[in-house]
């Protein structure tokens, strides 16, 4: 028989983390459950520790490829994936002691919702369409649910995925996981907000979020490019309606080419990735174009007119001071989603 739950594990040098994350998805489940782990190139000991686990766990299942990013490694789950649902555990994060008994309900027969959602904060169980949207690009005018932007601590109804053919973006590296669950959220049927916790999400200073990559301009332009196309085609929003959550993103996204050139260690690497942005074509003429909306947070208003009149250099000057200031603070911690 196809098991209720496929579990899917993309990891890449997840060697620290892995079989902590794996025990935590183990103990306590059930027996019809599957955990496909998707070993994306790693270079560390993190396919001899999943092999060594699976020798004695017919639920754990390792595949091995090239590196080629995280949404690959999803997609290629959702693929292989034979559960009636599909979550998601990243290798460096743990389920919640009891996840089980909170997601049991939600399966199979007793389950059918395309969409079950887990999350503290949600203070009811169905939100509308437009919240769920509004609150994934992270309007602050929207209903409080942060860590809807990810596909983890969730359930989707794997057939609903095949037919509505929800899929992450391998071309994006930052705002696919934002984009698959807009898509999911615009296609779904029905949408559930459990107001449980299920998920532990390791912070850490060498997570991306963290980190500065040259490619983050243009895949981000290509982040709000598809988020303007996919809202349009829906036919739920005015022009003016996405030109404002356009927007809405394009200010967070200068916030945080901001705080990633400020993490640059190197003063002449820093300085190229200045250079860079301030030469970049696309970046440049949504600086000029782009309103600054309500929905943006103060913080982000305010990094975002800086830049905007000053350039990118003041900005992650006055970033980095800030930085240094809570430098004491940059350490691994978790967050219970």
């Amino acid at each position: 028989m196809d098991p209720a739950l496929s579990i899917i594990v993309p990891v890449y040098n997840g060697a620290p983390f892995i079989g902590s994350c794996l025990g935590s998805i183990l103990e306590g489940a059930d027996a019809d459950i599957e955990v496909v782990v998707i070993d994306d190139g790693s270079t560390d000991d993190t396919a001899r520790i999943c092999q060594e686990l699976a020798r004695n766990e017919p639920r754990l299942q390792l595949l091995s490829q090239a590196n080629t990013g995280v949404s690959v490694s999803r997609n290629r789950g959702i693929e292989l994936a034979r559960g009636d649902y599909v979550m998601f555990v990243d290798g460096d994060d743990m389920l919640a002691p009891g996840w089980m008994e909170t997601v049991r309900p939600h399966l199979g027969a007793a389950g059918g919702t395309d969409v079950v959602c887990f999350l503290t904060a949600a203070e009811r169980e169905h939100y509308g369409v437009d919240e769920l949207v509004s609150a994934t690009i992270g309007d602050a005018c929207a209903p409080g649910l942060p860590w809807l932007t990810s596909p983890c601590a969730k359930l989707y109804r794997r057939q609903f995925l095949h037919e509505r053919h929800v899929r992450f973006d391998p071309r994006i590296m930052y705002g696919e996981d934002a984009l698959f669950n807009i898509v999911a959220q615009l296609s779904a049927e029905s949408y559930r907000v459990i107001g449980r916790s299920i998920y532990r999400y390791r912070t850490h200073p060498g997570s991306v979020t963290h980190t500065y990559d040259a490619r983050f301009l243009d895949s981000n332009e290509r982040y709000l490019s598809v988020l303007e196309e996919t809202l349009t085609a829906s036919g739920r929003y005015s022009a003016a309606r996405v030109r404002e959550l356009v927007d809405l993103s394009f200010v967070r996204s200068v916030a945080l080419t901001a705080i990633r050139t400020a993490r640059i260690p190197v003063r002449a690497e820093r300085r190229e990735a200045l250079r860079y942005t301030r030469r970049h074509p696309a970046f440049v003429r949504r600086l000029r174009s782009t309103r600054p909306q309500t929905g943006s947070t103060r913080a982000e208003r305010t990094l975002y007119a800086l830049t905007a009149c000053g350039g990118p250099t003041v900005t992650t000057a006055l970033v980095r001071a800030a930085l240094m200031v809570r430098a004491a603070r940059a350490h691994t911690d978790w967050v219970v989603v």
